[in-house]
């Protein structure tokens, strides 16, 4: 319990520095397995509030560098931009596993055929499907190394795509931040003029 108290803002933020130089993905198990000590709900409290304080971070820089009159369009852009990788990869998914599942579906045609044939026949076919399984086994060696890329271009989109998400968050909170803004200016200046009146 003691191990527990004593666990610090500084602790967390140590454990996600580590985690990034080592290519590691952020969570609550990751960081309780560098740091060997803390419980889930505190180290949920402490990264939730690292969280907080990197997003205001980053809408002071966006808004700094963008500039509150770039930031409709902005948004609007990277809303855009993560929808086009969404339905990009969701469509090449899509064409391999059909492509998979018309060879399996042909294959498994072949096969029908080739047993309903005569004993000779099946011989024949057996010593055919003995070089075939050799030549499936190249193919699936290839088709498991172009899955492996597969995973490596989503896990890549993801990463790209969390980062565009994040952005469009800021953005949208500098946006309703704006609204607040000149819904209060605006409130402020009717009280006046009716003050005046």
């Amino acid at each position: 319990m003691a191990n527990q108290e004593n666990l610090t803002i500084d602790d967390i933020r140590k454990a996600i520095e580590f985690l990034k130089k080592n290519g590691s993905k952020i969570s609550h198990r990751a960081i309780y397995d560098y740091l060997k000590r803390g419980s889930f709900t505190t180290i949920t409290k402490l990264l939730k509030k690292i969280q907080e304080e990197e997003l205001e971070a980053e809408k002071s820089k966006i808004y700094t560098e963008v500039g509150s009159e770039l930031i409709d369009a902005l948004a609007v852009e990277i809303a855009k931009s993560a929808y086009q990788c969404k339905y990009e990869k969701y469509n090449e998914v899509k064409e391999r596993n059909d492509a998979i599942i018309s060879n399996l579906v042909e294959n498994n045609n072949m096969l029908s055929e080739e047993f309903s044939a005569t004993i000779d026949e099946q011989k024949e076919v057996i010593a055919k499907l003995e070089l075939g399984i050799k030549e499936k086994d190249k193919q699936l060696a290839n088709l498991n190394q172009e899955i492996e890329e597969l995973k490596k271009q989503i896990n890549n989109q993801s990463i790209v795509l969390t980062e565009k998400e994040k952005q469009l968050t800021v953005l949208q909170s500098l946006i309703v931040d704006k609204l607040n803004e000149k819904a209060l200016e605006n409130t402020n200046a009717l009280t006046s003029n009716e003050s005046q009146n």
